[in-house]
């Protein structure tokens, strides 16, 4: 259900767009969101096999983990807030995944 709600959210919003004439079209974005949309599309399903052999409590937690790796991937700096942050998610998929 998740996987089909997701599917039909994109086109509609491109064609919301293209009739209101807010749509433009670039090469490069077309490269960016096809190459989005894999990986979505690939967490997504991921996400439901992993629901499928564990419980919703423990994996959901450490799929909303993301956030860490993209500050990490676009090299935020580091505060003390992120470290306030991660320190008690971490220990709570510690926790979960014992």
């Amino acid at each position: 259900m998740i996987f089909v709600r997701a599917s039909f959210v994109s086109p509609i919003t491109m064609l919301k767009a293209a009739y209101l004439r807010r749509f433009v079209w670039h090469p490069a974005s077309a490269a960016h969101g096809l190459a989005a949309g894999l990986l979505i599309s690939m967490a997504i399903a991921l996400l439901i096999g992993a629901l499928f052999g564990s419980e919703a409590g423990v994996v959901v937690p450490i799929n909303q983990m993301g956030f860490v790796l993209t500050a990490v991937w676009f090299r935020e700096t580091w505060t003390a807030w992120k470290t306030a942050a991660v320190l008690p998610a971490a220990g709570a998929v510690v926790l979960l995944s014992g």
